[in-house]
């Protein structure tokens, strides 16, 4: 929840500082729970404008990896439906 506020105040550095703290908390745990049901943090990353560094960072490799296999599961569920 609180990641997702972050994604939507228009300070750069805070966003930087959750996409970080995101990196971490992946490597750590693991992108299992949370694959395929959090739509709105899909939303936030695609609209606040931090999915240029997020592709232009390394160092933001895991969220970059559950980005776009977020982006992948939810074309999957789409074209199921």
């Amino acid at each position: 929840m609180a990641l997702n506020m972050m994604f939507l105040l228009p300070y750069k550095g805070l966003q930087f500082e959750s996409l970080s703290a995101l990196e971490n908390k992946l490597k750590q745990e693991g992108m299992s729970d949370m694959i395929g049901g959090d739509h709105e943090f899909l939303m936030l990353v695609l609209s606040s404008g931090v999915l240029s560094t997020v592709i232009n960072k390394s160092s933001f490799g895991t969220v970059f990896s559950y980005v776009f296999y977020f982006v992948g599961n939810l074309s999957r569920q789409f074209q199921e439906a």
